[in-house]
């Protein structure tokens, strides 16, 4: 095994220098087996993905100049938990398993990760290679097609690299920085535990919808987010509102990487005098959501983001010293910066051969510092699965959502853990 450290890429070091004892990126993706889950063949599937994952098998070491992963030990009995917490902080301090947590309960299998490892592409194809190699260990021929890889393959190049890096390219011009700070919703609560309100319904359902309104499902639910919010509106507050979504690079960039490598837009609801229309809160996301496919603009943000790191002073000042102009930037240009992320995972594709064992997945951002809601939504077969997540008691922005998808003729299952 290679034991050469690896390089942060540049959502890791955000990730990494901004977490604490109490707090850090960990997000959780989950599938719903039709059977329960055998606890002995999921601990000998997380040992078999090792080597072809090798950057999932990691742990966070200090260093004098970066903070930078080293292959961790693979001690089963850390990494495969029986039970459902929802998106506990990944310990980044222990040094007997990686940054990642595989819960059973039932006939649930979730990952939670820590961001500063992959983003929600890269994870979902370590999941269903996770499931697919489960089912092979209980008799099952499961082929590696639509995402799961094969463990006979050595991981490739392509999947090691850092894509920020590998794009940057300061000729193309870079975007000037500083935003008016959002709307923060509930910012005055406490906060309580840890609490997660789920919708399920029918894809056919949502699609009659959004072909009326000439939209797509992603635009649709992003719009309706950020219309539950509008609804619910502190009167008093002048910010906009801002809900970003995460921009998978991958296809518009052509590099299948297993690491980090997306990047953030924003939907943005400037205050006015006069009342919005659900109508006029869609055409400002479709607006949005097209600039994902803007090759030039993700290329500038690619060099703004990354530009950072690139400068002298900041590659070959010690670590200690990186630390605190880091947390500054994330204080400055994180969480303040949006209402609420909302992130759509898209449709899941597996084997036919696994199809026939999954009922459905979930995906669940963990707790933000600044933000009261996070929203996550991914499909799979005719599931469509909304997820929100809190540390908030009230849910009026949650219950405005799912009303505002029943009025429109979709039947929703709501569940709230």
């Amino acid at each position: 095994m290679n034991k050469q450290p690896i390089p942060l890429d540049m959502a890791a070091i955000l990730y990494s220098y901004t977490k604490t004892k109490t707090w850090n990126q960990t997000y959780r993706l989950s599938v719903v087996l039709k059977s329960e889950v055998d606890s002995e063949a999921l601990k000998q599937a997380v040992r078999k993905l090792r080597y072809r994952f090798p950057t999932f098998y990691v742990r966070l070491c200090d260093g004098f100049l970066w903070k930078h992963f080293r292959p961790a030990p693979v001690d089963t009995d850390e990494i495969v938990v029986s039970g459902n917490d929802f998106c506990s902080p990944v310990d980044t301090q222990n040094c007997f398993a990686p940054l990642f947590r595989v819960h059973y309960s039932g006939k649930r299998i979730s990952l939670d990760i820590f961001h500063g490892i992959t983003d929600g592409k890269g994870a979902l194809t370590f999941l269903k290679t996770l499931v697919a190699t489960y089912f092979n260990i209980l008799g099952f021929d499961i082929p590696a097609t639509d995402g799961v890889l094969s463990l006979e393959d050595e991981p490739s190049q392509e999947e090691l690299t850092d894509g920020y890096i590998k794009f940057y390219d300061k000729s193309k011009g870079k975007l000037p920085r500083g935003e008016k700070a959002a709307y923060q919703h509930y910012i005055k609560e406490d906060n309580g535990p840890f609490t997660i309100t789920q919708g399920r319904f029918s894809v056919c359902e949502l699609k009659t919808v959004t072909r009326a309104l000439g939209v797509s499902v992603t635009e649709y639910l992003a719009a309706l987010y950020c219309y539950s919010y509008y609804l619910n509106k502190a009167p008093e507050s002048r910010k906009p509102i801002k809900i970003q979504f995460p921009v998978d690079l991958r296809g518009v960039f052509g590099l299948q990487t297993l690491r980090n490598f997306s990047l953030v837009l924003t939907i943005t609801l400037p205050e006015r005098k006069e009342t919005y229309s659900f109508r006029e809160v869609l055409d400002i996301t479709v607006k949005e959501i097209a600039k994902s496919k803007d090759r030039e603009l993700l290329q500038k943000m690619i060099n703004t983001n990354a530009g950072d790191a690139q400068m002298l002073i900041t590659k070959y000042s010690p670590s200690v010293l990186k630390k605190p102009f880091i947390l500054a930037g994330f204080m400055l240009y994180g969480e303040r910066l949006m209402t609420s992320p909302i992130s759509n995972l898209g449709v899941v594709k597996v084997p036919t051969e696994l199809e026939r064992h999954i009922d459905y997945f979930d995906a669940t951002i963990g707790a933000t510092k600044k933000n009261a809601i996070n929203a996550a939504v991914i499909t799979f077969g005719d599931s469509v699965v909304m997820t929100f997540s809190t540390k908030k008691s009230r849910r009026e922005v949650q219950n405005t959502f799912f009303g505002l998808l029943e009025q429109a003729g979709v039947r929703t299952e709501i569940t709230i853990s």
